[in-house]
């Protein structure tokens, strides 16, 4: 499938909700489910021509692969070993991607509200989960393009790793919001992406450093105490225990960043398929070692943790 004569994209305007990881909802749709439209995916034989496709071959004899500059840490050299993309198997792939998205929303728009068809519950899973994999074979070949940047940006007050591992998490999103229609390449739409999102950070990291100029490190949080708190946990009514897990999970949307929030609903298996991913498996996404995955998670669960409690606190001040 060639980019330069993909279908363009249908341009409508509707009002969009935002959903958490995803860009955003086809217009007059009422599915959940988000994805960038063509109108490619409405022909009748769109499933054969789009899914059945053969995947496009390499013209030149250059594999794509690329070896590891020595400046990297070993633990990224995996990244390197994954071919780029031609222009051809990135609009390829993410042409499959958001059209797997578009079945499983149309199969969701036919599910009956109140008692749903197992059968079609199953297939949109499917559709989803094969959409996963292409949106990560998408992301492998391209998280060298966050080393490259993270190379360039990284300072005494954002680290090397941590810029690698907020880069892609950046990356993830550019790959939902991309739409291979409009002719240009997604490492161009990609970079952009990623150095918005290092800006923020950055700007952030520059303005807490000012404040607390001798801040607390991230070993300060990895240990979290367990206190047995059977008493207070007793005199929360269900009604009352649910009201808090809402105002803390409203509370996560803005106390932790893209990659803390990332980690906890990768980690607790808060996501579509609610499959809980192991430290390594989050690692390896995100281009950083295990153990600080393990540290980002303890210390985004700390915040929420200082949330509750706070949130607790008032209400009971308030009675």
């Amino acid at each position: 499938m060639k980019s330069s004569s993909a279908p363009k994209t249908q341009k409508r305007s509707s009002t969009v909700k935002k959903k958490v990881f995803s860009p955003r909802k086809r217009p007059g749709s009422t599915s959940s489910i988000s994805y960038i439209h063509n109108a490619a995916f409405e022909a009748k034989d769109a499933e054969k021509a789009i899914l059945l496709a053969p995947y496009p071959q390499r013209n030149s004899t250059r594999s794509g692969v690329r070896s590891r500059p020595k400046d990297i840490p070993s633990y990224l050299a995996s990244m390197y070993e994954i071919p780029l993309l031609t222009p051809e198997q990135e609009a390829y792939l993410f042409c499959q991607m958001n059209f797997l998205k578009y079945q499983a929303a149309q199969i969701e728009a036919s599910l009956h509200a109140s008692r749903p068809s197992p059968k079609k519950m199953q297939q949109m899973q499917a559709c989803l989960e094969k959409a996963d994999q292409v949106r990560n074979q998408i992301t492998r070949a391209n998280l060298r393009l966050v080393v490259s940047i993270s190379k360039r940006f990284a300072d005494n007050i954002s680290s090397f790793d941590d810029l690698v591992g907020e880069g892609n998490i950046a990356l993830m999103y550019a790959v939902d919001k991309f739409d291979f229609s409009k002719g240009f390449r997604f490492s161009t739409y990609a970079t952009h992406a990623v150095q918005r999102s290092f800006y923020r950070s950055i700007g952030r990291r520059q303005k807490e450093h000012q404040r607390f100029y001798l801040g607390a490190s991230d070993d300060q949080f990895v240990a979290i105490e367990s206190h047995d708190d059977t008493d207070e946990q007793s005199q929360i009514d269900p009604t009352s225990y649910e009201q808090l897990y809402q105002k803390v999970i409203h509370e996560m949307s803005h106390l932790l960043d893209d990659r803390e929030r990332y980690i906890l609903l990768a980690r607790f298996g808060i996501q579509h398929d609610g499959q809980e991913l192991t430290l390594k498996l989050v690692a390896d996404q995100l281009g950083i070692c295990k153990e600080r995955v393990r540290q980002l998670q303890n210390r985004a669960l700390v915040k929420l943790q200082d949330a509750a409690q706070q949130i607790m606190t008032n209400q009971e001040v308030v009675a």
